[in-house]
């Protein structure tokens, strides 16, 4: 049974002076609200939901609805598991907060409906976080409604992973500092460690036409962990996500442009490593819009117009120089009939170009008077 928070929406009209949102187009706002309010979701903003049927609850195209969800992703306004097809808006706790402990104690039930994945373990802790912020009563409840959530013990192992990676990397970096080799650290700072896991599973869920990465190089690992370690902001799987995601609209890197050697498909070892990655992410390999072709050359109207007339007037004198009643002059020099042809039909007979006014009809030439008559 569903509870009256499950039926209604907070949104908070400081939504325009979001530092996100007012600046997206205006499918990603439709979108963005869709994810809101979608007869999917939970009490706490986290939910099941295959894009396929978010975009027929839309009822917008199939580009327009891509075209926001991607940009609303990307701005970080929501989080997506492809593998799951969970859809997870990070602060919508902010807005809707549970309304008592009972509350939370439901909401355990709709939690553990939630597939297993890499969003699960997040969501778990922002709602712990929502709780012991809202007081002992609310943390209570969470504890309660939440005490035998898988997503419990598979966050106390992501962590204790964690510190033994942390320790692990701390000791190689320490080691390579010994040697003489690696990257200079401040002392106590130990690096971000590299979800090469988490990576390799948004790469196969974004990319399923790419080759899959069944076997994992320690050459490919290594390669991986540099580039999430050369910047912050790639130190976040949601910025992995939209890079995968920028790759699957490039036809090269995803086998639909034929290049010379056949179709190229973009696995996980290549795109990491570092001159490929540089190549991606200044859009080397983005689709290009091939030149247009030169349209024909169109007939200059002018010179049309100057033969016409010309036709005409020697229509005219023809006619007034009485040729008969049996010479059709419906077509004359300047004008072409359908078969291509300036002849002047004359009866059954089809008589060539007329002469010139100086010409007799057996070809001869003959001298005229000003007057007009013959010398």
């Amino acid at each position: 049974m569903k509870t009256s928070s499950s039926r209604y929406r907070t949104i908070h009209c400081l939504i325009w002076n979001d530092d996100k949102f007012p600046y997206l187009s205006d499918q990603g706002k439709l979108v963005f609200f869709l994810l809101l309010t979608t007869t999917f979701s939970s009490p706490f903003g986290a939910y099941k939901a295959g894009k396929a049927a978010l975009e027929e609850e839309s009822r917008m195209s199939s580009k327009g609805f891509r075209e926001g969800f991607d940009e609303g992703l990307g701005k970080g306004l929501f989080k997506y598991d492809e593998k799951t097809r969970t859809v997870f808006l990070p602060k919508f706790l902010k807005h809707n907060k549970p309304a008592n402990p009972n509350v939370v104690k439901m909401w355990g039930k709709v939690f553990n409906e939630i597939p297993e994945g890499i969003l699960k373990s997040e969501i778990y802790q922002v709602i712990k976080e929502c709780c012991e912020g809202l007081g002992e009563g609310f943390a209570k409840g969470f504890a309660e409604g939440f005490d035998h959530s898988p997503a419990k013990g598979m966050r106390i192992q992501e962590q204790e992973q964690e510190q033994e990676q942390d320790i692990s990397s701390s000791n190689e970096d320490d080691s390579q500092s010994l040697a003489g080799g690696g990257d200079c650290q401040p002392a106590g700072k130990n690096k971000t460690v590299c979800p090469q896991q988490e990576i390799r599973d948004l790469y196969h869920d974004i990319l399923p036409q790419c080759p899959r990465m069944n076997e994992w190089s320690e050459k490919n690992q290594a390669e991986l962990r540099t580039r999430w370690r050369e910047k912050p902001e790639r130190q976040n799987l949601d910025w992995w996500r939209m890079l995968f995601i920028k790759i699957s609209k490039s036809d090269f890197l995803t086998g639909k442009s034929p290049g010379s050697r056949g179709p190229f498909l973009a696995s996980l070892g290549w795109i990491v490593k570092s001159a490929n990655f540089v190549k991606i992410l200044n859009d080397e390999y983005k689709n290009r819009k091939r030149p247009e072709r030169p349209k024909p050359t169109t007939v200059n109207q002018e010179l049309v117009d100057q033969r016409n007339l010309g036709a005409s007037r020697l229509k005219q004198k023809l006619t007034g120089a009485g040729n008969g009643p049996g010479i059709n002059t419906s077509t004359v020099p300047g004008h072409i009939d359908a078969s291509g042809s300036d002849a002047i039909t004359a009866g059954a007979r089809t008589v060539g170009p007329l002469p010139r006014d100086n010409q007799r009809p057996d070809g001869c030439l003959e001298d005229r008077a000003p007057g007009g008559s013959t010398l």
